[in-house]
């Protein structure tokens, strides 16, 4: 087993509080499938529920492994900071979990306005890869955009409530470039 492998079972049985062990695809499809990420989340107080779900992932699409970063010790770099696809995937996930912990609280219009105004004056957004990742989230469609620090996709972490703009504020270091209060690491 890979050490991403490992890694990922890790973070999966911590964020579900679980002691189960879950097989290779569970992992993956946790990874992958945001649906059944949704399921297992909401699962996890109800143990037989949770076993369930995963003893049964969903079926992977043809090079999830790889696209997760997950097929062999080789853990691509997918972005201009040198996130992995391990990385950024387990980071997705961590963000659903805020999300959801935040009982899926989106921004309002003028915060996400706000916020995809100031990343479209940021020197760190790039193009993503046509690789890996960013086809699993969606990304690499024709105007997509990314953070080159956090490697997130603008549009969508910018109209996440629970998420922060990784880069200082040009005339403020005490804001994020969204003109938002810095968040502690």
């Amino acid at each position: 087993m890979s050490d991403d492998l490992a890694t990922a079972r890790e973070s999966l049985r911590e964020w579900l509080g679980s002691t189960a062990e879950p097989a290779r695809e569970a992992v993956i499809a946790a990874l992958v499938h945001p649906g059944y990420r949704h399921r297992l989340w909401m699962a996890r107080h109800t143990p037989e529920a949770l076993e369930s779900l995963l003893r049964r992932p969903p079926p992977l699409p043809p090079g999830a492994a790889t696209m997760a970063g997950l097929d062999s010790a080789r853990d691509a770099v997918t972005t201009p900071g040198g996130t992995s696809t391990t990385e950024l995937l387990v980071r997705a996930a961590a963000s659903a979990t805020r999300w959801a912990a935040s009982g899926f609280r989106m921004a309002d219009e003028a915060t996400q306005r706000r916020r995809i105004d100031a990343c479209g004056q940021c020197p760190h957004q790039v193009t993503p890869p046509r690789a890996g990742a960013y086809r699993l989230l969606g990304a690499a469609r024709q105007h997509s955009r990314i953070c080159g620090l956090c490697g997130c996709v603008t549009t969508a972490k910018a109209g996440v409530l629970t998420e922060a703009c990784p880069a200082p504020h040009p005339e403020d270091p005490e804001l994020t470039r969204w003109g938002e209060p810095r968040r502690s690491p």
